[in-house]
């Protein structure tokens, strides 16, 4: 449970989600290593102090690559937590859906419950309308997110509202703390341009849809994990850096280009 750094080296132009999020289980951070992605945590000695241990990359632990599955009505997307993973505390799932088919998505995810966590819709292009029991009802369109937190319960669909051309994005599930889970349910409709964008010196461009880069906060807030979720573009060539917090879980998921992670 220490802080370290994520190191991503842009080997061609690679663009990633970088995540990560406070522990919810604590015993299984020692008991369950199988069941850990990556990056996390090297090894620290008693001796190392606060400064040393920020100042140290965190190491790859797990590579994997997400499956071809289906989900709702037949949508068709990659999983990787949720699958070749099965629990990466506190995320329960992480799909991508990408295809400029329509027979790939049309069909959406018709009324469907969730309980007790919280999902994360984040759309790069493409337009989704979201519709709940109570009546909310919001629209995802590129660059969009939605943090809705399930708490005691919603009914819920999403569905496509386009007839063709790409639709691509991703959903994450993460887990609430046994005493947030019958909070009342409630949602964060983020468009694209309420979420900041940095560029560094090096060229790399951050979105930080939550948590804080170099200053930054994200558009969503007020979320029991405290989580950091960002969308990084890394030139060929350059190094991004990125601060972890102390007991967060981490992960990346490359979604164009290749980089190499990591200090070796």
């Amino acid at each position: 449970e220490h802080p370290g750094r994520m190191s991503i080296k842009g080997l061609i132009l690679v663009t990633l989600i970088v995540i990560s999020s406070a522990l919810i289980h604590k015993a299984l951070v020692n008991s369950t290593p199988a069941t850990q992605l990556y990056p996390l945590p090297r090894p620290v000695s008693e001796s190392q102090d606060q400064t040393t241990t920020q100042n140290m990359s965190r190491a790859v632990t797990r590579i994997i690559r997400a499956i071809n599955t289906s989900d709702g009505a037949g949508v068709k997307l990659k999983r990787s937590i949720g699958a070749l993973v099965d629990y990466l505390d506190p995320f329960l799932l992480l799909d991508e859906f990408k295809s400029d088919k329509p027979g790939d998505y049309i069909s959406g995810f018709p009324d469907h419950p969730h309980r007790g966590f919280e999902t994360v819709s984040y759309m790069l292009a493409g337009h989704m309308e979201h519709h709940d029991h109570k009546g909310n009802k919001g629209h995802l369109t590129p660059g969009s997110v939605q943090w809705m937190t399930a708490g005691r319960g919603i009914i819920h669909s999403e569905m496509p509202r386009q007839e063709n051309g790409l639709m691509w994005g991703f959903q994450l599930w993460v887990n609430l703390p046994a005493k947030d889970k019958m909070c009342p349910p409630r949602y964060q409709d983020i468009p694209s341009e309420k979420i900041p964008e940095i560029t560094r010196p090096d060229g790399t461009k951050i979105r930080v849809i939550a948590g804080d880069v170099d200053g930054t906060a994200g558009a969503v807030t007020g979320i029991a994990t405290a989580p950091t979720y960002l969308d990084v573009t890394v030139p060929k060539g350059a190094t991004s850096v990125h601060s972890l917090p102390l007991g967060h879980t981490a992960f990346a998921y490359v979604f164009e280009g290749r980089g190499k992670f990591g200090r070796d």
